[in-house]
C-alpha cells in the first residue's frame, strides 16, 4: 500500500502549506487557487461573522416589486387623481 501524499493544489501542483503560500505559475502569475486559499486563512477586517452588532438596527427587508394598495401608481390613466 502506498504511503500517504500531502495534499497539492490542484492548479499549480505545489503542496498546500500551513499558513498558505502564494506560489507563481510558469507564466509567472500567481496562482489563482493558492491566492484565493490564502485570502480565506486571513482573519475578518470587519467585526462579526453575520451576528447583529449591539446598537445595530435590524437589517430593512426587502422593497415589494409592487407599489402598496392606494398607491397613485396603480391607478390607470383615465382615473381622476
Amino acid at each position: 500500500m502506498a504511503a500517504p501524499r500531502d495534499p497539492v493544489c490542484i492548479q499549480c501542483g505545489e503542496p498546500v502549506t500551513d499558513p498558505p503560500r502564494i506560489p507563481l505559475l510558469p507564466s509567472g502569475r500567481p496562482c489563482p487557487r493558492c491566492r484565493d486559499r490564502f485570502v480565506e486563512s486571513l482573519p475578518s477586517l470587519l467585526p462579526g461573522s453575520g451576528e447583529p452588532v449591539a446598537g445595530e438596527a435590524p437589517p430593512r427587508e426587502e422593497a415589494s416589486a409592487s407599489p402598496p394598495a392606494g398607491s397613485p401608481f396603480l391607478r390607470s390613466a383615465d382615473e381622476p387623481a
